[in-house]
């Protein structure tokens, strides 16, 4: 009988990493007996997280699965196993796990200074579980331009180190880092970025600077060291002077910037302890601390002398000195220690030290006060009134000429007078040359003289008048005659002035005086130089003209007389003269008879004193009687075709009237003696005769008679 024996395996304990694969496989001996080809099914008994485990029957003589400790410490987990064998299923038995955790970290990112100590103290999140006692392990996958701490280990839960910057700009460097838990229980790799900042490296800065002079500078990269963008200082004084007061201006600024005065005669010297510090990303970076060293030099003093006034009249100088020793600068560009001032003006003096320290005068005014300029223009003087005005023309360049005052002499030892008017008037008396002085004083006291040689005194011009008549008819012009004695000036205007209250400006007018009576016309000139002439005159006698008016028309029976008297005659000193002396009585009489045979026309010359003379016409009408033809042939071959009455039409008033013999009125007309053509009614009359009756109305008998009508 063959006796199989039964697996009687001891209970087995060991550890094992979370998430790794756990395999076991009993030995016979070491873990109890365990026959040949003994399979194990196994159960989770107890669990942290449960297990990935394998089926309750395996044909496998190993014990495979996998534990989860999301804890941060170590956990058991058990199995138990139950061991099948020929002889069946044998003694169970237990595998307690201990398992240990594993570091799960994100990747992390953080900024900060090139240089400077980095820590990072790796703590449980809630994206993170971190066993205690974890170790880490990082190296960079990047080394230009880098430096420092670019791998290392650390134990105690920290990630520190230092790494420089050394690109020239804000970069990220990443570390990869492995975590390591007890057990050797590697965690996931992650990164950690490191964003790092530029610190300032700056050299030691030494600046000189004058006494009183605000100074300000930044300092450049390159030139200073290296100095980041959004880089300030602050600054703490190491040394100070008793000789210097004032201070470095607004702390922890990008520049410098101080003004120091100094009472020391020499050189003194400040340090300060300056510390850089560059700010980004709200993130200050602390750079090396360096020294600075201002130098305060001495300035020297600047002060202006005047040697004089210092307000004065121009073409005066005044003459200003430097009071101290230096190297000298005025305003104007003059180099000497004295200058001199002519023209208005601010000067200032600026004086420099063995140190090249410069300072600047306060401002010294020199006022130069303008001077007058005299002028006046010398009149055109005549005589004998030998008045001339002097018309002062003086300026200045501040235009205060309204508070001038002059003095003015003549030179006329005639006439001595002087003036203090501005623009005076003087007469003279006689031909000459004469000096004439102005002198024109400001309001400041500023003075100018001018004198000019009065030589425009002119003598009187003359003028002669003639005319064409020594006496005049009112309404009869007359001609006058200026002749001008100018006096080596010729006539610019003359003025004529008549007695009847007219005038004119030509030299040789011709004038028609408009009353009688005894008339005067004066004349004088004015020639080219102002000069007005003496004044002529001439009297004319001016008559007046008769009246005279003859009626037009006078009417007389031929054989009668007829007397002609004038209508209006008014007069002194008449002489009448009848044209022509045809028919008259007399040609002198003042109404004289006419006895004319014709018409005829007088004219009347009526003559007054002055030999002023009128005339009229009269016309003298001679009434003659008709001559009345007593036969006429209307027979239309020319002649005597119509009966015509010569001298009837002379009688304007007059009517014609033709009867036939039985008494019938056959034409009729009044006072246009029209020719009767021998028609009545638009018909030819009867050969017959037939009788008129003509009615003259001017006092006369009618006339009648008979007319033969014959074909």
């Amino acid at each position: 009988m063959q006796v199989k024996p039964v697996a009687n395996v001891q209970n087995i304990a060991c550890s094992v990493c979370t998430q790794n694969l756990f395999t076991v496989q009993p030995k016979d001996g070491v873990n109890g007996i365990i026959p040949v080809e003994t399979l194990f099914a196994w159960v989770e008994k107890d669990s942290l997280t449960g297990t990935a485990g394998l089926p309750l029957v395996k044909t496998s003589r190993e014990i495979s699965t996998r534990f989860y400790n999301l804890a941060t410490t170590a956990g058991e987990s058990t199995l138990a196993v139950t061991p099948i064998s020929g002889c069946g299923e044998g003694t169970a038995f237990s595998i307690v796990a201990a398992v240990l955790p594993k570091a799960t970290i994100p990747s992390l990112k953080d900024t900060i200074c090139s240089g400077q100590v980095f820590q990072i103290l790796m703590q449980n999140q809630a994206n993170a579980a971190i066993p205690n006692a974890t170790e880490y392990t990082w190296v960079s996958s990047v080394s230009t331009g880098w430096a420092g701490s670019l791998s290392g280990t650390s134990s105690n839960g920290i990630i520190q180190g230092n790494i420089r910057n050394l690109t020239g700009n804000i970069n990220v460097i990443p570390l990869q880092v492995q975590p390591t838990s007890p057990g050797a229980c590697l965690g996931n790799v992650f990164t950690l970025a490191f964003r790092v900042q530029l610190v300032a490296n700056v050299v030691e800065l030494s600046t000189t600077h004058c006494s009183g002079t605000a100074f300000w500078f930044t300092p450049v990269t390159g030139v200073n060291g290296s100095i980041p963008d959004s880089t300030s200082f602050t600054w703490q004084p190491v040394n100070t002077s008793a000789f210097v007061s004032g201070e470095l201006f607004t702390n922890n600024v990008n520049y410098f910037a101080g003004k120091f005065i100094s009472t020391s005669s020499t050189p003194v010297s400040l340090s300060y302890r300056v510390v850089p510090v560059t700010l980004r990303d709200g993130l200050a970076c602390a750079g090396t601390p360096f020294s600075y060293t201002e130098q305060i030099k001495p300035v020297p003093t600047a002060t202006i002398q005047s040697l004089g006034p210092s307000v004065i009249c121009e073409g005066k100088e005044v003459n200003l000195v430097a009071a101290e020793p230096g190297i000298y600068l005025w305003s104007n560009g003059s180099l000497l220690p004295a200058v001199s001032i002519t023209s208005p003006q601010t000067i200032t003096l600026q004086v420099t030290n063995n140190y090249a320290c410069t300072t600047v005068s306060a401002p010294f005014n020199v006022t130069v006060h303008p001077r007058p300029r005299a002028k006046f223009d010398l009149p055109d003087i005549c005589l004998p009134d030998g008045r001339g005005t002097f018309v002062n023309r003086s300026t200045i360049a501040d235009s205060t000429q309204l508070q001038f005052t002059f003095d003015w002499s003549f030179g006329d030892l005639n006439n001595p007078v002087t003036s203090t008017l501005q623009n005076p008037t003087h007469r003279y008396s006689a031909l000459g040359n004469y000096p004439v002085q102005l002198i024109v004083y400001s309001d400041k006291g500023c003075v100018d003289t001018l004198v000019q040689l009065l030589q425009s005194i002119y003598p009187q011009p003359k003028v002669f008048l003639s005319a064409t008549d020594i006496q005049l008819c009112l309404g009869r012009p007359i001609h006058f005659f200026a002749t001008a004695n100018g006096m080596g000036f010729a006539p610019r205007k003359w003025y004529w002035s008549m007695s009847d209250g007219g005038g004119t400006s030509l030299q040789n007018p011709v004038w028609m005086f408009q009353k009688p009576g005894m008339q005067t016309a004066q004349v004088y000139f004015v020639n080219q130089k102002g000069c007005t002439s003496d004044t002529a005159a001439v009297s004319i006698p001016v008559y007046e003209k008769p009246k005279l008016k003859l009626p037009p028309t006078l009417t007389v029976n031929r054989g009668d007389s007829i007397r002609l008297v004038p209508s209006l005659v008014s007069g002194k000193n008449l002489f009448y003269k009848w044209y022509p002396s045809t028919y008259l009585s007399s040609d002198t009489a003042a109404t004289p008879l006419s006895t004319p045979y014709n018409d005829i026309t007088y004219q009347l010359q009526l003559t007054g004193e002055g030999y002023c003379m009128v005339s009229d016409t009269l016309h003298v009408k001679v009434m003659k009687m008709p001559e009345i033809p007593n036969v006429f042939s209307p027979n239309g071959d020319g002649i005597h075709d119509t009966w015509q009455i010569k001298y009837l039409q002379d009688y304007p008033n007059s009517s014609l009237e033709i009867f036939n013999r039985t008494g019938r009125l056959v034409y009729s007309s009044n006072g246009n003696g029209r020719a009767w053509d021998g028609t009545w009614e638009g018909k030819p009359v009867p050969v017959a005769t037939y009788y008129y009756l003509i009615q003259l109305h001017n006092g006369q008998p009618p006339l009648s008679g008979s007319v033969t009508v014959i074909r």
